[in-house]
Protein backbone atom coordinates (compact mmCIF):
# COMPACT_ATOMS: atom_id res chain seq x y z
CA UNK A 1 0.00 0.00 0.00
CA UNK A 2 3.12 2.84 0.69
CA UNK A 3 4.00 2.49 -3.56
CA UNK A 4 0.08 4.10 -3.27
CA UNK A 5 0.44 6.90 -0.46
CA UNK A 6 0.18 9.75 -3.49
CA UNK A 7 -3.12 8.73 -5.22
CA UNK A 8 -4.58 8.35 -1.46
CA UNK A 9 -7.05 10.88 0.21
CA UNK A 10 -5.78 11.45 3.79
CA UNK A 11 -9.20 9.81 4.52
CA UNK A 12 -7.90 6.73 2.67
CA UNK A 13 -4.38 7.49 4.08
CA UNK A 14 -5.70 7.36 7.73
CA UNK A 15 -8.06 4.06 7.44
CA UNK A 16 -4.97 2.29 6.22
CA UNK A 17 -3.24 3.40 9.04
CA UNK A 18 -5.80 2.20 11.44
CA UNK A 19 -6.13 -0.96 9.33
CA UNK A 20 -2.80 -1.50 9.75
CA UNK A 21 -2.69 -1.74 5.87
CA UNK A 22 0.32 0.56 6.50
CA UNK A 23 2.64 0.86 9.27
CA UNK A 24 3.51 4.74 10.65
CA UNK A 25 7.15 4.05 10.53
CA UNK A 26 6.58 3.20 6.88
CA UNK A 27 4.60 6.36 6.06
CA UNK A 28 7.30 8.42 7.86
CA UNK A 29 9.87 6.48 5.96
CA UNK A 30 8.17 6.75 2.59
CA UNK A 31 8.10 11.07 3.51
CA UNK A 32 11.64 11.29 4.57
CA UNK A 33 13.08 9.58 1.55
CA UNK A 34 10.99 11.96 -0.93
CA UNK A 35 12.10 14.84 1.32
CA UNK A 36 15.66 13.32 0.94
CA UNK A 37 15.10 13.07 -3.16
CA UNK A 38 13.08 16.54 -3.69
CA UNK A 39 12.84 18.84 -0.56
CA UNK A 40 16.23 20.01 -0.04
CA UNK A 41 19.06 22.54 -1.50
CA UNK A 42 19.65 20.55 -4.03
CA UNK A 43 16.27 20.31 -5.51
CA UNK A 44 13.25 22.17 -4.67
CA UNK A 45 14.85 23.87 -1.38
CA UNK A 46 11.50 23.86 0.62
CA UNK A 47 12.55 21.73 3.70
CA UNK A 48 14.87 23.61 6.23
CA UNK A 49 15.73 20.88 8.89
CA UNK A 50 13.97 17.44 9.28
CA UNK A 51 13.11 16.52 12.64
CA UNK A 52 15.36 13.80 13.96
CA UNK A 53 13.13 12.48 16.41
CA UNK A 54 10.37 11.98 13.42
CA UNK A 55 11.14 7.96 12.58
CA UNK A 56 11.22 6.83 16.25
CA UNK A 57 8.36 9.28 16.96
CA UNK A 58 6.27 7.21 14.06
CA UNK A 59 7.56 3.57 15.46
CA UNK A 60 6.14 4.44 19.01
CA UNK A 61 2.67 5.33 17.29
CA UNK A 62 3.01 1.99 15.52
CA UNK A 63 3.15 0.34 19.07
CA UNK A 64 0.44 2.41 20.87
CA UNK A 65 -2.16 2.44 18.35
CA UNK A 66 -4.53 4.45 17.11
CA UNK A 67 -6.97 4.55 19.93
CA UNK A 68 -8.10 8.37 20.54
CA UNK A 69 -5.36 10.03 17.67
CA UNK A 70 -7.77 11.01 15.36
CA UNK A 71 -4.91 12.10 13.10
CA UNK A 72 -2.77 8.87 13.93
CA UNK A 73 0.30 8.47 12.07
CA UNK A 74 0.09 11.17 9.23
CA UNK A 75 3.18 12.95 8.49
CA UNK A 76 3.26 17.51 8.69
CA UNK A 77 5.73 20.07 7.67
CA UNK A 78 6.12 23.02 9.84
CA UNK A 79 6.90 26.65 9.24
CA UNK A 80 10.21 27.15 10.71
CA UNK A 81 8.59 30.13 12.79
CA UNK A 82 6.70 27.72 14.59
CA UNK A 83 8.27 25.94 18.04
CA UNK A 84 9.48 22.31 18.29
CA UNK A 85 10.87 20.84 21.27
CA UNK A 86 14.59 20.50 20.08
CA UNK A 87 14.52 22.14 16.74
CA UNK A 88 15.50 25.12 15.85
CA UNK A 89 13.19 28.13 15.13
CA UNK A 90 14.97 30.62 12.39
CA UNK A 91 12.13 32.68 10.77
CA UNK A 92 14.83 32.28 8.10
CA UNK A 93 17.70 34.07 9.84
CA UNK A 94 21.03 33.28 10.28
CA UNK A 95 20.64 35.49 13.54
CA UNK A 96 18.62 33.18 15.01
CA UNK A 97 19.83 29.72 13.54
CA UNK A 98 21.34 28.82 17.11
CA UNK A 99 17.70 29.20 18.62
CA UNK A 100 17.18 25.77 20.07
CA UNK A 101 13.13 25.19 21.13
CA UNK A 102 13.05 24.01 24.80
CA UNK A 103 9.22 23.35 24.44
CA UNK A 104 6.24 22.76 21.59
CA UNK A 105 4.35 25.58 20.43
CA UNK A 106 0.91 24.67 21.62
CA UNK A 107 -0.48 24.17 18.44
CA UNK A 108 2.46 21.85 18.18
CA UNK A 109 1.74 19.68 21.24
CA UNK A 110 -2.05 19.34 19.59
CA UNK A 111 -0.66 17.92 16.69
CA UNK A 112 0.90 15.16 18.87
CA UNK A 113 -2.00 14.81 21.37
CA UNK A 114 -3.97 13.64 18.29
CA UNK A 115 -1.09 11.13 16.83
CA UNK A 116 0.44 13.33 14.07
CA UNK A 117 4.18 13.32 13.41
CA UNK A 118 6.37 16.19 13.00
CA UNK A 119 8.36 15.37 9.68
CA UNK A 120 10.36 18.93 10.17
CA UNK A 121 10.38 22.61 9.23
CA UNK A 122 10.13 24.31 5.79
CA UNK A 123 11.87 27.18 4.65
CA UNK A 124 10.08 30.90 4.16
CA UNK A 125 10.25 34.39 3.14
CA UNK A 126 12.69 35.66 6.12
CA UNK A 127 10.72 36.61 9.31
CA UNK A 128 7.46 36.18 7.20
CA UNK A 129 8.44 39.10 4.76
CA UNK A 130 8.81 41.67 7.33
CA UNK A 131 12.40 42.04 7.17
CA UNK A 132 12.50 44.46 4.05
CA UNK A 133 11.11 45.77 1.60
CA UNK A 134 11.24 44.11 -2.24
CA UNK A 135 12.36 40.42 -0.55
CA UNK A 136 11.74 37.73 -3.22
CA UNK A 137 8.61 35.05 -2.15
CA UNK A 138 10.36 32.62 -0.32
CA UNK A 139 13.95 33.93 0.58
CA UNK A 140 15.54 33.99 3.69
CA UNK A 141 19.88 34.64 4.88
CA UNK A 142 19.60 30.92 6.39
CA UNK A 143 17.33 28.74 3.86
CA UNK A 144 18.20 30.28 0.65
CA UNK A 145 15.41 30.71 -2.20
CA UNK A 146 12.56 28.18 -2.59
CA UNK A 147 11.41 27.16 -5.55
CA UNK A 148 8.13 26.39 -7.10
CA UNK A 149 7.65 22.54 -8.29
CA UNK A 150 5.53 23.41 -11.40
CA UNK A 151 8.41 26.28 -12.67
CA UNK A 152 11.48 26.98 -10.99
CA UNK A 153 11.37 30.69 -12.58
CA UNK A 154 7.93 30.79 -11.15
CA UNK A 155 7.81 32.36 -7.90
CA UNK A 156 6.77 30.31 -4.56
CA UNK A 157 5.45 32.89 -3.57
CA UNK A 158 5.96 34.11 0.55
CA UNK A 159 6.10 33.76 3.25
CA UNK A 160 4.87 30.22 3.79
CA UNK A 161 5.81 29.19 0.73
CA UNK A 162 8.37 26.05 1.92
CA UNK A 163 5.06 24.79 3.45
CA UNK A 164 2.90 25.51 0.19
CA UNK A 165 5.57 23.68 -2.25
CA UNK A 166 5.92 20.56 0.63
CA UNK A 167 2.44 19.91 -0.23
CA UNK A 168 2.60 20.51 -3.79
CA UNK A 169 5.33 17.89 -4.15
CA UNK A 170 3.37 15.92 -1.95
CA UNK A 171 6.37 15.42 0.76
CA UNK A 172 4.23 15.50 3.77
CA UNK A 173 0.36 14.47 4.42
CA UNK A 174 -0.60 18.13 5.12
CA UNK A 175 1.97 21.26 5.94
CA UNK A 176 1.50 23.99 8.62
CA UNK A 177 2.19 27.79 7.37
CA UNK A 178 1.35 31.06 9.22
CA UNK A 179 -0.79 33.88 7.57
CA UNK A 180 -0.23 37.70 8.42
CA UNK A 181 -1.04 38.84 5.20
CA UNK A 182 -1.49 36.44 2.04
CA UNK A 183 1.67 33.91 3.60
CA UNK A 184 -0.86 30.74 2.92
CA UNK A 185 -3.89 31.68 0.60
CA UNK A 186 -1.24 33.61 -1.31
CA UNK A 187 1.32 30.67 -1.16
CA UNK A 188 -1.40 28.26 -1.99
CA UNK A 189 -2.39 29.79 -5.16
CA UNK A 190 1.32 30.26 -6.79
CA UNK A 191 2.04 26.10 -5.48
CA UNK A 192 -1.40 24.51 -7.25
CA UNK A 193 -2.61 23.70 -3.49
CA UNK A 194 -5.42 24.61 -1.22
CA UNK A 195 -4.71 27.08 1.64
CA UNK A 196 -6.89 27.96 4.43
CA UNK A 197 -6.26 30.02 7.29
CA UNK A 198 -9.13 30.03 9.92
CA UNK A 199 -10.66 33.38 11.47
CA UNK A 200 -7.84 35.68 13.45
CA UNK A 201 -7.99 33.83 16.91
CA UNK A 202 -9.04 30.43 16.06
CA UNK A 203 -5.54 29.03 16.67
CA UNK A 204 -2.60 29.77 19.66
CA UNK A 205 0.33 31.55 18.07
CA UNK A 206 2.25 31.59 21.31
CA UNK A 207 5.40 29.57 20.24
CA UNK A 208 5.52 31.35 16.74
CA UNK A 209 8.07 33.86 15.81
CA UNK A 210 5.62 37.20 15.32
CA UNK A 211 4.84 39.95 12.91
CA UNK A 212 1.82 41.02 15.27
CA UNK A 213 -0.45 38.81 17.31
CA UNK A 214 -3.60 40.81 15.82
CA UNK A 215 -3.08 39.71 12.43
CA UNK A 216 -1.20 36.27 12.49
CA UNK A 217 -2.83 32.76 12.36
CA UNK A 218 -1.81 29.79 12.04
CA UNK A 219 -2.99 28.08 8.78
CA UNK A 220 -3.20 24.98 6.61
CA UNK A 221 -2.29 22.97 3.10
CA UNK A 222 -3.67 20.29 1.17
CA UNK A 223 -3.77 18.80 -2.10
CA UNK A 224 -7.73 19.11 -2.04
CA UNK A 225 -10.61 20.62 -0.75
CA UNK A 226 -11.52 17.02 0.80
CA UNK A 227 -8.44 16.50 2.57
CA UNK A 228 -8.60 20.28 3.83
CA UNK A 229 -12.21 19.51 5.34
CA UNK A 230 -10.41 16.12 7.18
CA UNK A 231 -7.91 18.13 9.07
CA UNK A 232 -10.81 20.72 9.61
CA UNK A 233 -12.36 18.38 11.21
CA UNK A 234 -9.99 16.38 13.15
CA UNK A 235 -8.41 19.08 14.55
CA UNK A 236 -11.85 20.78 15.50
CA UNK A 237 -10.82 24.55 14.06
CA UNK A 238 -14.21 24.76 12.63
CA UNK A 239 -17.41 24.52 15.25
CA UNK A 240 -20.62 22.55 14.10
CA UNK A 241 -23.28 25.21 14.02
CA UNK A 242 -26.22 24.24 15.39
CA UNK A 243 -28.71 25.79 13.03
CA UNK A 244 -27.55 24.35 10.39
CA UNK A 245 -26.34 20.88 11.51
CA UNK A 246 -28.62 18.61 13.74
CA UNK A 247 -27.18 17.53 16.81
CA UNK A 248 -26.49 13.20 16.43
CA UNK A 249 -25.54 13.31 12.77
CA UNK A 250 -22.28 10.66 12.23
CA UNK A 251 -22.59 9.95 9.09
CA UNK A 252 -19.52 12.04 7.54
CA UNK A 253 -21.36 11.91 3.55
CA UNK A 254 -24.75 13.54 5.38
CA UNK A 255 -23.06 15.91 7.11
CA UNK A 256 -21.70 17.60 3.98
CA UNK A 257 -25.28 17.53 2.41
CA UNK A 258 -26.59 19.28 5.62
CA UNK A 259 -23.85 21.62 4.87
CA UNK A 260 -24.32 21.76 1.09
CA UNK A 261 -27.93 22.57 1.92
CA UNK A 262 -27.67 25.29 4.16
CA UNK A 263 -25.31 27.32 1.68
CA UNK A 264 -27.59 30.06 0.00
CA UNK A 265 -25.68 29.82 -2.80
CA UNK A 266 -24.85 33.50 -3.29
CA UNK A 267 -21.43 35.03 -3.99
CA UNK A 268 -20.85 38.61 -3.55
CA UNK A 269 -17.19 39.49 -5.94
CA UNK A 270 -14.95 41.91 -4.89
CA UNK A 271 -14.03 44.17 -7.55
CA UNK A 272 -11.73 46.05 -5.95
CA UNK A 273 -8.44 46.57 -7.69
CA UNK A 274 -9.84 44.39 -10.83
CA UNK A 275 -7.60 46.41 -13.36
CA UNK A 276 -4.38 45.11 -11.89
CA UNK A 277 -5.76 41.09 -13.14
CA UNK A 278 -4.89 40.16 -16.22
CA UNK A 279 -7.76 39.07 -18.97
CA UNK A 280 -6.49 36.06 -19.30
CA UNK A 281 -6.97 35.34 -15.21
CA UNK A 282 -10.51 37.20 -15.53
CA UNK A 283 -11.69 35.17 -18.34
CA UNK A 284 -10.86 31.97 -16.30
CA UNK A 285 -13.19 33.57 -13.18
CA UNK A 286 -15.90 34.45 -15.62
CA UNK A 287 -15.40 30.77 -17.17
CA UNK A 288 -15.66 29.50 -13.43
CA UNK A 289 -18.77 31.99 -12.68
CA UNK A 290 -20.52 30.62 -15.99
CA UNK A 291 -20.06 27.04 -14.81
CA UNK A 292 -21.91 27.66 -10.79
CA UNK A 293 -24.42 30.04 -12.85
CA UNK A 294 -25.77 26.78 -14.55
CA UNK A 295 -25.85 25.14 -11.25
CA UNK A 296 -28.08 28.15 -9.75
CA UNK A 297 -25.52 30.44 -8.11
CA UNK A 298 -25.35 34.10 -7.80
CA UNK A 299 -23.37 36.18 -8.18
CA UNK A 300 -23.63 40.36 -6.69
CA UNK A 301 -20.71 42.61 -7.41
CA UNK A 302 -19.10 44.74 -4.79
CA UNK A 303 -16.72 47.71 -5.27
CA UNK A 304 -14.77 46.75 -2.34
CA UNK A 305 -11.91 48.99 -0.47
CA UNK A 306 -7.97 47.79 1.00
CA UNK A 307 -5.91 49.12 4.27
CA UNK A 308 -2.55 50.37 4.09
CA UNK A 309 -3.53 50.43 8.06
CA UNK A 310 -2.43 46.14 7.98
CA UNK A 311 1.28 47.14 7.19
CA UNK A 312 1.72 50.08 9.32
CA UNK A 313 0.30 47.40 11.82
CA UNK A 314 2.73 44.94 11.71
CA UNK A 315 5.84 47.58 11.24
CA UNK A 316 4.36 49.43 14.84
CA UNK A 317 4.29 45.75 16.18
CA UNK A 318 7.27 44.26 14.58
CA UNK A 319 10.27 44.55 17.41
CA UNK A 320 8.24 44.72 20.34
CA UNK A 321 6.41 41.33 19.99
CA UNK A 322 9.66 39.79 17.87
CA UNK A 323 11.55 41.00 21.48
CA UNK A 324 8.79 39.30 24.08
CA UNK A 325 9.08 35.98 22.10
CA UNK A 326 12.72 36.33 22.39
CA UNK A 327 12.68 36.87 26.12
CA UNK A 328 10.82 33.81 26.47
CA UNK A 329 14.03 31.80 24.90
CA UNK A 330 16.29 32.38 28.11
CA UNK A 331 17.04 28.92 28.01
CA UNK A 332 18.36 29.31 24.41
CA UNK A 333 20.90 31.27 22.22
CA UNK A 334 17.62 33.44 21.07
CA UNK A 335 17.75 34.05 24.99
CA UNK A 336 20.62 36.22 24.20
CA UNK A 337 19.53 37.72 21.07
CA UNK A 338 17.44 41.27 21.18
CA UNK A 339 15.95 42.92 17.47
CA UNK A 340 19.16 45.11 17.71
CA UNK A 341 21.40 41.92 18.12
CA UNK A 342 19.94 40.39 14.76
CA UNK A 343 20.30 43.71 13.29
CA UNK A 344 23.77 43.75 13.98
CA UNK A 345 24.60 40.36 12.81
CA UNK A 346 23.00 41.82 9.47
CA UNK A 347 25.10 44.68 9.36
CA UNK A 348 28.54 42.85 10.23
CA UNK A 349 27.93 41.13 6.70
CA UNK A 350 25.59 43.19 4.84
CA UNK A 351 25.40 42.06 1.12
CA UNK A 352 26.21 38.55 2.46
CA UNK A 353 23.43 38.22 5.33
CA UNK A 354 21.09 41.24 4.15
CA UNK A 355 21.36 41.49 0.29
CA UNK A 356 18.09 43.09 -0.02
CA UNK A 357 18.35 45.19 3.59
CA UNK A 358 16.46 45.41 6.54
CA UNK A 359 14.65 48.31 6.13
CA UNK A 360 11.73 46.91 8.16
CA UNK A 361 13.41 45.72 10.85
CA UNK A 362 14.59 49.23 11.11
CA UNK A 363 11.00 51.00 11.04
CA UNK A 364 9.91 48.95 13.37
CA UNK A 365 12.55 49.23 15.81
CA UNK A 366 11.66 53.29 15.76
CA UNK A 367 8.21 52.75 16.16
CA UNK A 368 9.13 50.62 19.53
CA UNK A 369 10.34 53.92 20.83
CA UNK A 370 7.89 56.33 19.48
CA UNK A 371 6.14 57.35 22.75
CA UNK A 372 2.97 57.58 20.55
CA UNK A 373 3.54 53.94 19.20
CA UNK A 374 0.98 52.79 21.67
CA UNK A 375 -1.16 55.17 20.94
CA UNK A 376 -0.82 54.61 17.00
CA UNK A 377 -1.62 50.80 17.70
CA UNK A 378 -4.63 51.43 19.35
CA UNK A 379 -6.53 53.09 17.47
CA UNK A 380 -5.39 50.86 14.18
CA UNK A 381 -6.62 48.00 16.17
CA UNK A 382 -9.94 49.75 17.08
CA UNK A 383 -10.38 50.25 13.23
CA UNK A 384 -9.93 46.74 12.44
CA UNK A 385 -13.08 45.91 14.85
CA UNK A 386 -14.86 48.29 12.97
CA UNK A 387 -13.66 46.72 9.75
CA UNK A 388 -14.52 43.25 10.95
CA UNK A 389 -18.01 44.99 11.90
CA UNK A 390 -18.75 46.28 8.62
CA UNK A 391 -17.87 43.40 6.84
CA UNK A 392 -19.70 41.14 8.67
CA UNK A 393 -23.03 43.20 8.08
CA UNK A 394 -21.76 43.19 4.05
CA UNK A 395 -21.62 39.63 3.70
CA UNK A 396 -24.55 39.15 5.93
CA UNK A 397 -26.43 38.02 2.66
CA UNK A 398 -23.85 36.06 0.92
CA UNK A 399 -22.25 32.32 1.63
CA UNK A 400 -18.85 34.07 1.20
CA UNK A 401 -16.86 36.71 -0.89
CA UNK A 402 -14.88 36.07 -4.03
CA UNK A 403 -11.83 38.30 -4.49
CA UNK A 404 -10.90 38.99 -7.73
CA UNK A 405 -8.68 42.11 -7.52
CA UNK A 406 -5.71 42.82 -4.64
CA UNK A 407 -7.13 43.46 -1.44
CA UNK A 408 -5.97 42.81 2.14
CA UNK A 409 -8.81 44.07 4.12
CA UNK A 410 -10.55 40.06 4.90
CA UNK A 411 -6.59 40.04 6.51
CA UNK A 412 -7.53 43.53 8.26
CA UNK A 413 -10.47 42.51 9.32
CA UNK A 414 -9.43 38.81 10.71
CA UNK A 415 -11.68 37.05 8.55
CA UNK A 416 -10.78 33.52 7.06
CA UNK A 417 -9.84 33.10 3.99
CA UNK A 418 -8.95 30.17 1.61
CA UNK A 419 -7.45 29.39 -1.55
CA UNK A 420 -8.28 26.52 -4.19
CA UNK A 421 -7.03 26.02 -7.78
CA UNK A 422 -9.83 25.70 -10.06
CA UNK A 423 -8.00 25.29 -13.80
CA UNK A 424 -4.67 25.66 -15.70
CA UNK A 425 -3.63 28.74 -17.09
CA UNK A 426 -3.40 28.30 -20.92
CA UNK A 427 -0.50 30.40 -21.29
CA UNK A 428 1.59 28.55 -19.05
CA UNK A 429 0.36 25.68 -17.94
CA UNK A 430 0.32 26.45 -14.44
CA UNK A 431 -2.63 25.90 -11.84
CA UNK A 432 -4.87 29.46 -11.30
CA UNK A 433 -6.83 29.61 -8.26
CA UNK A 434 -9.33 31.35 -6.74
CA UNK A 435 -9.37 33.31 -3.12
CA UNK A 436 -12.04 33.55 -0.96
CA UNK A 437 -13.26 35.49 2.27
CA UNK A 438 -15.76 35.11 4.59
CA UNK A 439 -17.37 34.79 8.07
CA UNK A 440 -18.64 31.75 8.46
CA UNK A 441 -15.47 28.83 8.43
CA UNK A 442 -17.46 26.06 7.45
CA UNK A 443 -19.14 27.66 4.91
CA UNK A 444 -16.60 28.53 3.28
CA UNK A 445 -15.29 25.14 3.09
CA UNK A 446 -18.76 24.06 1.65
CA UNK A 447 -18.25 26.77 -1.10
CA UNK A 448 -14.31 25.70 -2.26
CA UNK A 449 -16.37 21.90 -2.04
CA UNK A 450 -18.34 23.55 -4.37
CA UNK A 451 -16.11 25.28 -6.79
CA UNK A 452 -13.37 22.49 -7.08
CA UNK A 453 -16.35 20.29 -8.29
CA UNK A 454 -17.00 22.44 -10.98
CA UNK A 455 -12.92 22.78 -11.69
CA UNK A 456 -11.11 20.90 -13.79
CA UNK A 457 -8.24 18.53 -13.07
CA UNK A 458 -5.16 19.82 -11.22
CA UNK A 459 -2.09 17.54 -12.29
CA UNK A 460 0.53 16.89 -10.15
CA UNK A 461 3.90 18.73 -10.63
CA UNK A 462 6.48 16.49 -12.26
CA UNK A 463 9.31 16.29 -10.25
CA UNK A 464 12.88 16.09 -11.32
CA UNK A 465 16.37 16.35 -8.74
CA UNK A 466 18.62 19.27 -9.34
Amino acid sequence: MISSVLSLSLSELSAGLRKREISCGDLCRFYLERIGKYGMRDALNCVMAVNPGALDEAKELDFRGPEGLPLYGLCVLLKDNIDVKGMATTAGSVALKENIADTDAPFVRTLREKGAVILGKTNMTEFANFLTEGLPGGFSSLGGQVVNAYDKNHTPSGSSSGSAVAMSARLCSFSVGTDTSFSVVACAADNGVVGFKPAIGTISTEGVIPVTSALDEIGFFTRDMADMRFVAEKLEITAVSEPDIPKGLSDPSETDKMQSSSLKRALAVWTFNREFVSKEQMGRYEMLFDRLKADGWSFTTQPGRNTLKLKELGLRSFSMELREYLEKHKGSAAGKMTPEAILGVYSAEPQKLAPYGTAFLEKSLEYEHDAENAQAVSEIRAEMDREHELLTEELSDFDCCVMTGPTCIMHFAGLTSLSLPFTVAAENGLPSSVILFGTDMQKLLAVGEEIERHGDTIPMPELSRG
